[in-house]
Formats: structure tokens, C-alpha cells, sequence
């Protein structure tokens, strides 16, 4: 069982597309206060398993606050790239690091059981295109972590974009609707994922997503202006704390039990 070739071929362009860079994977600025959140619950001394690295450009800036990470990706391209972003370490980081081809789907072929002591998947489950097989990812996820270790996701939820469609709706401005290769996950199941217990979830990007895709987006309404990722604004509200709880974006932190 593998997932979408087509939602595989998006980023395998992707990646030959964007090779390194960090719009490899996300084009949004919102990508750096993801990489703070999650490094800032990243184990100090533990085995990390990324699943659903892209082209490493994550694993590379939280290496130094763990012992051990292997990121794996389906698209070999992205493979290809992480690679190259790790000849640019140091050597003794470089040991600390692996990158391979795997499938969520499939992650009993690659690991044991209970290898690893904490698992990273960003904006991962979400390119798995039907709930049933997000489940299983989530099932195989389970199975490689050891007992009492962590999953941190990052995803967008169902909930967090209808929030801030509803605020849009209520200044006249169209709804965002997710892109074609993403399932946004729905936040209330996360609460009764067999095998896990939700420990917390952390809004990292509440401030930016009122500023970007409500003020912003009113002003390129008035002004009528195609809205860009790296305006003036964007870039303005990525620098804000994040307050109150209208994030598409967010963290959730859970203990396998």
C-alpha cells in the first residue's frame, strides 16, 4: 500500500524545483516559527524519527538540540536534496544524521519496532489523501516509538481554516480553500487517536494568520492586489508572538500510551 503518485510527482517537481531552499517544502515564512516551536520540544538526548522530511531543511537547524535524527520522505528527489543540505555539516553532525526513501504506509520494512524515542511528521499526514490512510500512518507511527515517546505534529486542522473563513466571510473576502494534495486533519479526532494521548497543542501561528490572511488580504481586496508570501506584512506578523487561537497551523503534542 503507497500513496498518491500524483501528490508524490508535486513534490518530486518540487524539490528538483526549489533543490535546498526552504520552498522546497513551504514557500510560507511561517515555516521558521514552526521550526522554533518544534525545536523548542525536540528531545535533548533521544532518536528522532522525521517522517515526512522533504528535503531536510528542518532537520538540519534542530540537529544540534538532539542526539540522533532519520528523516525519511517518499519523494526521492526531496531525498536527493536532504542529502546535499547534510554534505554542507560539519562531520561530527553529519554522523548524527540519515536521510532515506520510506512510506508512512509502509515503515515496517524500514524500522523495528519501538526504534525511536520521539517522532517529528510537518505538514506529512496532511499529503495523505483519505482519512483511512492517514489513520494507518498514524498506526505505523505508533508502532516505531517507544512507549511513553512523543509524536509532534505539525499540520493544518479543518477547524483552525474554518476559523479564519469565517472571519474572512464577515469582511467580504472569499474563502481559502486547502490545496488539491492536502487533507487538512480534523482537530477532534486527534483527541482519540487509538494508542495516543493528546498532551497539548501549541497555536504557533495565530498572530500570523490575522495578520496575513485577514488584514493583508483586506488590503490587497481594496487595493486590488494579488496577495504575496513575502510582503512587507507577512513579513511584519511572522515577528509577532502568537496570540489567541485562529492558527490554521499547529503543534500537537502527543504520548504514545
Amino acid at each position: 500500500m503507497r500513496q498518491n503518485p500524483k501528490i508524490n510527482e508535486f513534490w518530486n517537481k518540487k524539490a528538483k524545483e526549489h533543490k535546498t531552499s526552504a520552498a522546497a517544502s513551504w514557500a510560507d515564512l511561517l515555516l521558521y516559527k514552526e521550526i522554533s516551536a518544534v525545536r523548542s520540544h525536540i528531545m535533548k538526548n533521544g532518536k528522532i524519527l522525521d517522517a515526512g522530511c522533504a528535503n531536510g531543511f528542518t532537520d538540519v537547524r534542530i540537529l544540534r538540540g538532539t542526539n540522533e535524527i532519520c528523516g525519511i520522505d517518499y519523494a526521492a528527489e526531496m531525498i536527493k536534496e536532504a542529502n546535499a543540505l547534510k554534505q554542507e555539516l560539519p562531520e561530527g553532525l553529519k554522523k548524527r544524521i540519515r536521510f532515506a526513501v520510506a512510506d508512512m504506509l509502509e515503515l515496517e520494512k524500514e524500522f523495528k519496532k519501538e526504534e525511536f524515542d520521539q517522532v517529528l511528521a510537518k505538514r506529512a499526514i496532511i499529503n495523505i489523501d483519505s482519512v483511512e490512510l492517514q489513520e494507518k500512518a498514524l498506526k505505523n507511527i505508533h508502532a516505531v516509538l517507544k512507549k511513553g515517546g512523543t509524536l509532534l505534529l505539525s499540520e493544518p486542522s479543518i477547524q483552525g481554516l474554518e476559523g479564519i473563513n469565517r472571519i474572512r466571510r464577515k469582511l467580504g473576502i472569499e474563502d481559502i480553500k486547502p490545496p488539491w494534495h492536502n487533507k487538512y486533519l480534523d482537530e477532534n479526532k486527534l483527541k482519540h487517536i487509538k494508542g495516543f494521548e493528546l498532551q497539548k497543542t501549541i497555536d504557533f501561528s495565530s498572530t500570523y494568520f490575522i495578520g496575513s490572511r485577514v488584514f493583508y488580504a483586506l488590503l490587497c481586496k481594496i487595493f486590488k492586489k494579488n496577495p504575496e508570501y513575502l510582503s512587507f506584512w507577512n513579513k511584519l506578523f511572522v515577528k509577532l508572538p502568537s496570540m489567541g487561537n485562529f492558527g490554521i497551523q499547529k503543534l500537537f503534542i502527543l504520548r504514545k500510551i
